[in-house]
C-alpha cells in the first residue's frame, strides 16, 4: 500500500490514459462539427439548385475563377458530396459513442481504485 498523499502507479497510469482519451474526444467532437457544418452548406446548396429553372447558368468556384456548369452535373456533384459527409458524420459520431464510454469508464476506474487506497 503506499503511503497517504501518493498516488498509486495504476491511478497515474490511468490518468494519463484518461487525458489522452478526452484530448480525443476534443479533437474527434470537433471534426464532427465541421462535417455537420459542411453538411448543411451543402444542403443549402443543393436546395438553392432545386429552386432553379432547367435553363438557368450555374457556375462553379475553381480556385479563382467561376466556371460555367451545367446544373444537373452540379446537382450531381453535390449529391455524391452529401452522401459523403453523412457517411462520415456517421462514423465519427460512433467514434465520439466510444470514446464517451471509454471515458466514462475510466472515470469509474479511477474512482474505485482511489476509494480501494483510502481504505
Amino acid at each position: 500500500m503506499s503511503s497517504e498523499g501518493e498516488v498509486p502507479p495504476q491511478v497515474q497510469q490511468d490518468l494519463r490514459l484518461l487525458e489522452e482519451k478526452t484530448r480525443q474526444y476534443d479533437i474527434i467532437s470537433r471534426q464532427r462539427q465541421e462535417l455537420e457544418r459542411e453538411l448543411m452548406e451543402t444542403n443549402n446548396a443543393l436546395a438553392e439548385i432545386e429552386k432553379l429553372p432547367e435553363n438557368a447558368e450555374v457556375y462553379k468556384a475553381v480556385g479563382y475563377l467561376l466556371i460555367k456548369v451545367n446544373k444537373e452535373t452540379v446537382k450531381r456533384e453535390l449529391e455524391d458530396r452529401r452522401d459523403i459527409l453523412e457517411l462520415r458524420v456517421k462514423r465519427v459520431r460512433k467514434q465520439e459513442e466510444r470514446l464517451i464510454e471509454d471515458i466514462e469508464k475510466l472515470r469509474e476506474r479511477i474512482r474505485t481504485l482511489f476509494r480501494g487506497t483510502r481504505g
